[in-house]
């Protein structure tokens, strides 16, 4: 692809993601559910706080479900941390349209689930709500969600969030989790739950 900076994505080169392409690129009937900060999708200025959030300037033709935000408890789920944005764009960041980086599977739509704040912490009891969320979104009967990415994790347990993976994975979603970036040699929650593939 012609993207400005995709020399520097060292990563697809190990992924052999060229070849991945010439295969399949995604489709828009297939949604990852990214659960995390938020992903800066829009441009908004919420009412009630006065905030405002501008959509990156690289998703073009990129598509987005709605998604919701547990933090705040509205139907926005913008990004305050930068996180969730980076990482929705490493899934399915606009490509081949001369800008910015290249999306691993930029054919696919993107559902914004804020769960992590503005310091990126958050409760598991928001994560599991994201979770089912996205597992019981539908738009004319089907269900979009294929996978649910969780690029967080913790030392702790919880089972309320190990119950809402095993609803999702019995309902065929794919749960993807960080197996850590603290640099322990662990791997952690809920990364180490054997219905999650974790992923360092």
């Amino acid at each position: 692809p012609d993207d400005r900076f995709y020399r520097y994505q060292w990563n697809f080169d190990q992924m052999n993601a060229e070849r991945t392409w010439g295969i399949q690129q995604g489709k828009t009937s297939v949604a990852v559910a990214v659960l995390d900060s938020g992903v800066a999708y829009e441009d908004y200025t919420d009412p009630r706080t006065g905030q405002s959030f501008r959509k990156a300037p690289d998703w073009g033709s990129t598509s987005f479900l709605p998604g919701y935000d547990f933090v705040n408890g509205d139907a926005h789920p913008n990004d305050d941390e930068y996180h969730g944005t980076h990482v929705a764009s490493t899934i399915a960041e606009a490509t081949n349209n001369g800008i910015g980086v290249a999306g691993l599977a930029f054919g696919c739509a993107i559902m914004p689930v804020k769960v992590l704040d503005q310091d990126g912490e958050g409760t598991f009891f928001d994560v599991a709500e994201g979770i089912d969320y996205a597992v019981e979104y539908s738009e004319g009967g089907t269900k979009p969600v294929k996978v649910v990415n969780l690029s967080l994790g913790s030392e702790g347990f919880s089972q309320t969030v190990k119950n809402a993976i095993d609803r999702a994975v019995s309902g065929g979603v794919l749960v993807v989790a960080a197996a850590g970036n603290s640099g322990k040699n662990v791997v952690e929650f809920p990364a180490n739950h054997a219905n999650v593939l974790a992923v360092g």
